[in-house]
């Protein structure tokens, strides 16, 4: 069977109802009514838009970072780009508190890198000024 939120393929374990681990969607399982008896409530439809469009924001924040990274340092910091893969897998599996976790340390990763950067051209412009 496939989520109705998130499109993706899922194990029907029999349960009536389950949340799906990538998207957090409630999912009627083939133990509940069959597909298409129960429609879904306006308060359900709610819930589950609030939940897509955090899923969305967070993966709209995780590319804006990625980009700004790579338009500012061409090979990007290593440490911000790992947290951003795990800010990744982790909207993957619906863990979206894990993934606004991981894109702070991303950006908190982005600016100590852009520090070291100045800090590293300062010591760069010192040397060569006392080594005339």
């Amino acid at each position: 069977m496939n989520c109705p939120a998130c499109g993706k393929e899922l194990y029907d374990n029999g349960e009536e109802r389950f949340r799906c681990p990538f998207c957090g969607a409630e999912v009627e399982g083939s133990g509940g009514a069959a597909e298409g008896e129960q429609e879904e409530t306006l308060e359900q439809r709610c819930q589950r838009l609030e939940r897509e469009l955090a899923r969305m924001k967070i993966k709209a924040e995780i590319e804006e970072q990625s980009a700004t990274e790579h338009f500012w340092f061409r090979g990007g910091n290593w440490f911000s780009m790992l947290d951003r893969q795990a800010a990744r897998e982790a909207l993957e599996r619906g863990d979206i508190e894990s993934a606004k976790k991981h894109l702070a340390s991303a950006e908190k990763s982005f600016n100590i890198g852009c520090l070291l950067y100045i800090a590293l051209i300062i010591v760069i412009l010192i040397v060569a000024a006392y080594s005339k």
